[in-house]
């Protein structure tokens, strides 16, 4: 009857020694992304930044800046980028001056999303007029045109 016990005692301990492996970390298969700043901010828009990390075998079908008037980014509007870039900047217009935004960098593969740290920026309430990059063409020996679009006038 002791055999039993010490055989059957002997198997449960050899059972839970194999059982009890250490666990391996799981692979991860999502792009890494940072959300980056706020820049050129005015009355009505703003450029927004981040990047994307893509380690071998990763891809994602979009990615880049979501933004929203709310924290949680519940109701967020998604501003892909249109090219290969890894670091983006993108344009943001058509905000309500005096608001405060929320923005993160995002990548989706198509089943899911990988978010970047949320981050905020105000629009301002008025300040002077902002052009966009003005472009120089006509260009002679004593004249040359300017143009450039007026992407808030201030208030």
């Amino acid at each position: 009857m002791m055999k039993r016990i010490f055989l059957l005692w002997g198997c449960l301990l050899l059972i839970a020694m194999t059982a009890c492996e250490k666990d391996t970390l799981a692979s991860i298969f999502a792009p890494e992304v940072e959300t980056g700043t706020a820049e050129n901010i005015y009355r009505k828009g703003a450029t927004l930044s981040g990047s994307i990390r893509f380690s071998e075998g990763m891809a994602a079908e979009s990615y880049g800046i979501l933004f929203s008037k709310y924290q949680s980014l519940a109701e967020s509007q998604e501003m892909p980028v249109t090219s290969d870039e890894t670091d983006f900047s993108i344009p943001v217009q058509d905000l309500e001056p005096n608001e405060t935004y929320y923005f993160c960098s995002y990548a989706n593969s198509g089943y899911s999303m990988v978010r970047g740290e949320v981050r905020s920026f105000t629009t301002s309430s008025s300040n002077a007029p902002v052009f966009q990059t003005p472009a120089v063409s006509d260009t002679t020996e004593s004249s040359f045109h300017i143009t450039a679009t007026l992407l808030d006038d201030g208030g």
